[in-house]
């Protein structure tokens, strides 16, 4: 049985349900949606070596000029975690984080950044702020095995189809009435389904408006999907399978970033099992997310920070399986985070 919970027993501990770590009940929008949410639960005594990006005001984000790099500048007395795919928005043209971060107490450092409007010009010097987390639409067709991002030519025009995609939606919405069932339109195959947002739709390139008012479209269906004492991260099922898993050591740190996490599965969450077929069975959503944690998964470095002045030694690991990218992040041995994705095919 694992006793430190370590980027070689992270995924034990949660398929184990050991360290604190326990499934919590699984939750559906509505009774024919066509996902679930399985919460991850962790009790845990032990303190938190960060704090999250969302619980501070004291870090500055600022446009380098560079379109693939951003600085970080932490004004706070904590160590703050920057998760990956943090978008940026301000008076320059959006970003959205790469890698997953550690900025340290005091100290500046370089992110890797990608932008998400091509349409819009960058302004050097100007800062930012957080303006929550890339969908998941997006993030599982621009990352690579190893959790390596893909070049900026195709991040646009992943960027633009998903931005398209949200536009249709929540126009379709709009327009249909506030209390009408939360449907993909009809001239748009169904968001869960491969290829989704490929479809010949108007492009439109501003993903960060049209994602935040698809968001504040469908904020009805999302508010269902509820924080729960002790939740750490959560899973995602559709009937395509497990979409995402993400889970934090602390339960402090995902209820910091949870509102902006759930907003983060987009149109997943919207599906209608109209046939029929969705079999909703809580412990075999359970199985589900165990099978994809007990598969082999192959890791690559990403970053290392090594001690010095005292810092804390941070790893982050970009990780490949069947189907599956992502990255965990260790401070100081002990992992802080975990996330992973299902690729688009």
């Amino acid at each position: 049985m694992p006793t430190a919970l370590t980027h070689e027993s992270i995924f034990s501990c949660i398929c184990e349900e050991t360290l604190g770590f326990r499934f919590g009940e699984p939750q559906r929008p509505e009774s024919d949606s066509l996902c679930v949410v399985v919460p991850i639960l962790r009790e845990t005594a032990s303190k938190r070596q960060y704090i999250t990006l969302s619980e501070t005001d004291k870090v500055d984000v600022v446009d380098t000029g560079s379109i693939n790099r951003m600085k970080v500048t932490n004004l706070s007395t904590e160590n703050v975690f920057i998760r990956s795919g943090t978008i940026f928005k301000g008076q320059t043209q959006e970003r959205a984080l790469m890698r997953s971060a550690v900025a340290f107490a005091g100290r500046d450092m370089e992110v890797e950044v990608r932008c998400i409007h091509a349409s819009r010009s960058i302004r050097p010097g100007a800062k930012t702020s957080h303006a929550g987390y890339t969908p998941i639409e997006f993030d599982s067709g621009v990352y690579r095995t190893g959790f390596r991002p893909a070049d900026q030519s195709a991040v646009w025009a992943r960027a633009s189809s998903v931005s398209s995609a949200y536009h249709v939606m929540s126009s379709s919405r709009i327009s249909s009435g506030r209390s009408a069932s939360p449907r993909v339109p009809t001239a748009q195959v169904p968001a869960s389904t491969p290829g989704a947002f490929d479809v010949a739709i108007p492009r439109v390139d501003d993903l960060t408006s049209h994602y935040e008012r698809f968001t504040k479209t469908f904020d009805d269906v999302t508010a269902r999907i509820r924080w729960v004492e002790n939740q750490a991260g959560f899973a995602l099922l559709t009937d395509n399978g497990v979409e995402t898993i993400e889970t934090f050591d602390s339960p402090l740190s995902w209820k910091a970033i949870h509102e902006d996490a759930v907003k983060r599965l987009g149109s997943r969450v919207l599906g209608k099992d109209e046939e029929g077929v969705f079999d909703f069975k809580p412990e075999r959503a359970k199985a589900l997310i165990r099978k994809v944690l007990a598969g082999k998964f192959t890791e690559n470095l990403i970053y290392e920070h090594r001690p010095s002045n005292g810092e804390l030694h941070v790893l982050i690991l970009g990780l490949s399986g069947d189907r599956y990218v992502g990255e965990v992040v260790e401070v100081d041995g002990r992992v802080i985070h975990l996330m992973l994705i299902r690729q688009s095919p």
